[in-house]
Parts: C-alpha cells; sequence; structure tokens
C-alpha cells in the first residue's frame, strides 16, 4: 500500500468518527492506538491481503480533542445533576413555606367582609336618615295644616259655648279598655305553663336549623326565604328564614337584640306581659294582639290573639333566643275562626361570623307556624290562603323593624 493510501484511508477513519457516538468512538479507535488490527472491513481480491497502518498524527489529535470534549460534556452534565438537586430541595422549601403562609393568612381575620359589613350597615342607615328627612318635611307641613285646621276649630268652639245657655256642660271622653284586660289570670297560667315544655323543645331542636341553614350563610346578607311544608296528611307548616349580618359580637347582638327587640320594639303589640325566672334564665310571657287591616277583598283583615312565651339561651358558640306561641283566637276578612288553634315556634340564633369570629356574627331568624287542615280552616276556602301568605311576610317585616332599632341602639353604645 502506498503512502497516499495509508492518508486517504486515515482521513476516512476521522471523517467516520464524527458520526460515531462517544462510546462507539472510543471502541472504534482504541484499536489503531494499541497497534491492533484495524476493525473496519477490508475487502480481498484475488487472495491479495491488505494492511491499514496506523492513524497519523493529525488523527490521534483530534481523537483527544474528541476526548477532552466528552470529560467537559461530562462535567458539566455533573455539575447541572448538582444544581438540578439543590433546584428541587429549594423549591421544596418554598413550597413548604407557601403552605404555611396561606394556613396563616386563613386563619386571619377577613378585614374586607367586617368592612363590607359596615359599609352595608352605613349604607342602610344613610337611606333611612333620607326617608326620615323627607317624611320630617311631609310632617312639618301635615302638622302647619293641621294647626291652621285646629284654630279655626278652637274660634268656632269657642263661639258656641259663648252662646251656650249652661256654659258648665263638659265635653265626654270614652276610655277605651285595652283588648284582653277581662282576660281570665286562671286561664292565662295555664296556656303558659303548657308553652313551657314547648319552648324547651324549641331550644333543643336549635341545632337542626343551625345545620340547615349552614349553606345559606354563605350566600349574600340579607337572605329571605319562606315555604310552605307538609307535615302530616292534615297539617302544613309555613317555615321563614331571615339570615343577617351584624359587624358586631354575637355576645353583643343577642343581648341587645334580647333588650330593645323583644322587650323594646316588640312590646308595641303586648297587652299583657310578665316575667319570670327558670332554670336561672329570664323568661318572658306575653299577650300579643296582631292586627293586619285591609281590604275585604284581599288578604288583609287578619286578626289574632296570641299567648307567646320567649326565653334567652347562652351557649359556648351561639346565643339562643326561642319563643312558642299559641293563638287563642284567629280572625280572617274580619271574619272569626272559632275552635282555631295556630302552634307558632320561632329562633333567633346569632353566632360567630365565618370570616370574623370576634368582631363580626350572623344572626338566623327562623318561624315555624302549623296550620291544622282538620279544624275550622277548612270551612273556608281562602283561610288558608290568606293565612299563609301573612305568616309568609309577619316575621320578615317585623324582623327589619326590630333589627333597624338594634343597630341604632349599638352604634350609640359603641361611642359610649
Amino acid at each position: 500500500m502506498t503512502e497516499s493510501d495509508e492518508e486517504t484511508l486515515a482521513t476516512i477513519a476521522s471523517f467516520i468518527d464524527d458520526f460515531y457516538e462517544p462510546h462507539d468512538a472510543d471502541k472504534t479507535l482504541v484499536a489503531p492506538l494499541a497497534g491492533e488490527a484495524c476493525p473496519w472491513p477490508i475487502d480481498c481480491h484475488d487472495g491479495v491481503e491488505r494492511t491499514v497502518s496506523k492513524p497519523s498524527k493529525r488523527s490521534a489529535a483530534k481523537i483527544k480533542s474528541h476526548n477532552r470534549s466528552r470529560e467537559r460534556q461530562r462535567e458539566e452534565l455533573l455539575r447541572l445533576r448538582e444544581e438540578e438537586k439543590a433546584l428541587r430541595t429549594k423549591l421544596l422549601e418554598l413550597a413548604m413555606m407557601r403552605s404555611t403562609r396561606s394556613s396563616q393568612k386563613s386563619e386571619e381575620p377577613d378585614g374586607y367582609t367586617v368592612m363590607a359589613m359596615w359599609k352595608n350597615l352605613a349604607t342602610r342607615q344613610y337611606k333611612r336618615r333620607s326617608i326620615a328627612e323627607s317624611e320630617n318635611m311631609r310632617l312639618r307641613e301635615r302638622v302647619l295644616d293641621q294647626r291652621r285646621v285646629i284654630e279655626s276649630l278652637q274660634a268656632m268652639m269657642a263661639r258656641q259655648l259663648a252662646q251656650a245657655a249652661n256654659p258648665r256642660d263638659s265635653l265626654y271622653a270614652p276610655a277605651w279598655k285595652a283588648i284582653c284586660a277581662d282576660e281570665d289570670p286562671y286561664y292565662r297560667k295555664l296556656v303558659f305553663s303548657e308553652l313551657v315544655p314547648k319552648l324547651r323543645g324549641a331550644y333543643e331542636s336549635t341545632h337542626l336549623w343551625l345545620d340547615e341553614c349552614r349553606v345559606c350563610r354563605g350566600q349574600a346578607h340579607p337572605y329571605v326565604d319562606s315555604r310552605v311544608v307538609a307535615v302530616s296528611s292534615t297539617q302544613i307548616a309555613v317555615e321563614v328564614i331571615n339570615i343577617r349580618s351584624f359587624p358586631f359580637n354575637y355576645h353583643v347582638a343577642g343581648d341587645a337584640y334580647w333588650s330593645r327587640g323583644v322587650n323594646y320594639v316588640c312590646s308595641v303589640m303586648d297587652y299583657f306581659k310578665e316575667q319570670a325566672t327558670i332554670d336561672e334564665k329570664e323568661l318572658v310571657f306575653m299577650g300579643k294582639a296582631f292586627s293586619d287591616e285591609g281590604d275585604l277583598a284581599s288578604s288583609k283583615g287578619i286578626r289574632l290573639r296570641t299567648h307567646t312565651a320567649s326565653q334567652k339561651f347562652v351557649d359556648k358558640d351561639h346565643v339562643v333566643i326561642a319563643s312558642a306561641s299559641r293563638t287563642e283566637s284567629v280572625h280572617v276578612r274580619y271574619e272569626s275562626l272559632p275552635d282555631v288553634r295556630l302552634q307558632e315556634q320561632y329562633w333567633k340564633i346569632f353566632c360567630p361570623s365565618e370570616s370574623d369570629p370576634d368582631q363580626a356574627c350572623d344572626m338566623l331568624c327562623v318561624g315555624r307556624v302549623v296550620l291544622d287542615l282538620e279544624s275550622r280552616l277548612a270551612d273556608i276556602p281562602y283561610a288558608v290562603g290568606d293565612l299563609t301568605k301573612y305568616f309568609s311576610t309577619r316575621m320578615h317585616h317585623h324582623l327589619s323593624m326590630a333589627v333597624e332599632k338594634v343597630e341604632d341602639w349599638m352604634l350609640v353604645e359603641a361611642k359610649a
């Protein structure tokens, strides 16, 4: 083999090395460096053996350059693996820190929710003030008109008295008695003795309404709902739910509603009231007269005379004001329904707000009125419908008035 053939073969071997993987190149290039026979196939023609000489110095230098390149790549790979381990460790630490901060943030009071409660309260106060100012202007004008009428009537009466033959005659103004002032005291005590066990039963069923209203508490407040459910084949019940929020502690709101709502605002309908103590808890017995006047063609003209027992219960995580009532006299569209008795139960539950348990609370108000279809209610076709409509709205209306007074009182106490 000539020298030019050897150089050509070495050039071809170097060219082939460029296309081999690092481990293949190692296997390929070890033999030439060690002086062994070349592993590449050699064609044999006419029994003539051909030998391949060792690669040139240029090829050996290129092989060393490839080895150094592979070594650098191997070192770079090891370094990247170490960096990858360090980054994974850092990522795990950051994930743990994020989880810890998220749990701490969820436990912190939600200031935005309390701010929204204060905003809603301020909005309600502003609307009430605007309505009150408009009403004051209207009443002021009406008072001026009435004053002019009174002055003209006084002048007319003065002239008539001056012309009267007997100036000693006087006007007679009859005094109206209370609606049930002549009620039998013994019967009243008997009714209240029957209401006390029902009041206790209403308190013991508080957890049922807490569980049922748990989903409603997450919705926008105030939450108002009324529904009619079947109790049995002969009884139906009108259930009303009203949920509100206060930016006050649940103990403060519960005490304020008991003192200002039950014992002050709602007392305008009382014709009898007596306080007692049972199980070291204050108990209030009341006789209430409800009247919803209106046209004969509407669902108005409803008059009820009701005996009610109310009591406040303070538990570890909520305050409950429970009431049990029995209606003794029912008038629908000014028509009396004798022998009709309505059973009523009411719950006012004050519990800590989920957003800020220390500075805010939710007020869950639930009412349940049972109508017995076997009584005289079935004899009058419109009685059940009118009473259902009446009880579906009465608690919401009375509750709105009570909450307004309670909010005013709590704001005054907060400023003091």
